[in-house]
């Protein structure tokens, strides 16, 4: 049986056939073809049907001819503005990155001591937050407006360490 489905995607699969909704997060809708996505995005307010299925135990939210969108992700925020990783990137490459960005940031602290600075154990991992923090923006490409200016002055440190 066919159901009407409507809301703003808040995550798209990693093989882009796929998303889920803000207002329904536990449920996958998906498409057998790409195309049916009418070059959705996060953000788009969209309508369509779709038939639910259950095979194997698991419910599979099928979507039925080509969904329509409603408003774009543009027309709803009023200006562009950043994706948040979470919305655009699978849980494994977000783990990753953050895996990488606190090893890295720990190098950053260790030179920094290296120096001669001298931190007590909360400023120390204020400063290791801080720094992973803008690892992670920047591994996930969240920081373009930044790229035209100067390098942080704890990356150039870290990249003459290495």
């Amino acid at each position: 049986m066919k159901e009407s489905g409507s809301g703003t995607i808040s995550r798209v699969g990693s093989k882009g056939n796929s998303f889920q909704m803000q207002e329904t997060e536990d449920k996958w809708f998906g498409a057998f073809n790409m195309s049916q996505l009418q070059d959705a995005k996060v953000g788009d307010k969209v309508e369509f049907f779709y038939e639910s299925r259950n095979k194997d135990g698991r419910t599979f939210h099928n979507i039925s001819g080509n969904i329509k969108k409603v408003a774009t992700a543009e027309s709803t925020t009023g200006s562009s503005s950043v994706t948040p990783i979470s919305a655009t990137l699978p849980t494994k490459d977000i783990s990753i990155i953050r895996q990488s960005s606190t090893t890295n940031a720990v190098k950053f602290a260790e030179l920094m001591i290296q120096q001669g600075k001298k931190y007590d154990e909360e400023q120390l991992m204020k400063l290791i937050k801080g720094v992973r923090e803008s690892f992670v923006k920047y591994s996930s490409l969240q920081d373009t407006e930044d790229d035209d200016k100067e390098p942080n002055e704890g990356v150039v440190a870290l990249k003459a360490a290495q």
